[in-house]
């Protein structure tokens, strides 16, 4: 996994970030999957759960590796932003 070498996981937080983002994966799939709901509910229930899971990851972060986390993620915007002006 790729966040357990840029973060520095413990065995047990890789294992916790791992099983944190199967489940996400899989309430995605059951929202794309569920023919009762618009396109908008679905992208308003994928967000809810993007979020939820941000959280959860989060608490299983010490507070220097959610700084890392966080810069990562920033850059990592920051680059898709440049793309799509470029």
């Amino acid at each position: 996994m790729q966040m357990q070498k840029m973060l520095g996981l413990s065995d047990e937080q890789t294992t916790s970030v791992e099983a944190l983002f199967l489940t996400r994966i899989q309430s995605i799939d059951q929202i794309n999957n569920d023919a009762t709901k618009t396109d908008q509910q679905k992208k308003e229930d994928i967000q809810k759960v993007r979020d939820q899971n941000e959280t959860d990851v989060l608490a299983v972060l010490t507070p220097d590796q959610i700084a890392k986390y966080k810069q990562i993620k920033a850059d990592r915007q920051n680059r898709q932003q440049s793309r799509a002006a470029a």
